[in-house]
């Protein structure tokens, strides 16, 4: 009964969120298709200190992070919704994408775990903190030796 009454009330959370999941995907896909005048579309999406940080950035290194980075974004997928409370969920996800770097002849497939922390603040859901928790990085075409 206990188990059933938790994955009706998981259901309805993510149902009634569902909204939390597009604005989580709505700011990283602007972050990999960002341009140099991004900077103030991607604050909307941020709060606590993650908009501190983001927002003292020069206009070098936001174009360094985000409009001149050489990566290209696979695929999204969620895998974990949390609802900590009526206004804040955990998210965690994974992001699948292509690292060229700066001297490389063919790209890298990286694999990023990700945990985020999401705030409704005046009924806009915000990104509060998202903390890296695993990276895989696949080579292809890599020589190496034993």
């Amino acid at each position: 009964m206990y188990r059933l009454l938790s994955v009706l009330m998981l259901l309805s959370c993510v149902s009634k969120n569902h909204t939390v999941e597009e604005r989580l995907r709505s700011y990283i896909d602007l972050s990999f298709h960002a341009s140099a005048g991004d900077k103030d579309r991607l604050l909307g999406f941020l709060t606590a200190d993650v908009h501190d940080r983001l927002a003292s950035w020069s206009e070098d290194q936001f174009r360094e992070a985000f409009v001149e980075s050489k990566r290209e974004l696979l695929k999204v997928t969620i895998r974990e919704f949390k609802k900590i409370g009526d206004d804040e969920v955990a998210i965690t996800y994974e992001l699948e994408l292509l690292d060229y770097g700066k001297h490389k002849k063919t790209p890298c497939k990286v694999t990023q775990k990700k945990l985020c922390q999401m705030v409704r603040r005046n009924q806009v859901w915000l990104i509060a903190e998202v903390r890296s928790l695993k990276e895989l990085i696949e080579y292809q075409d890599e020589l190496s030796l034993p």
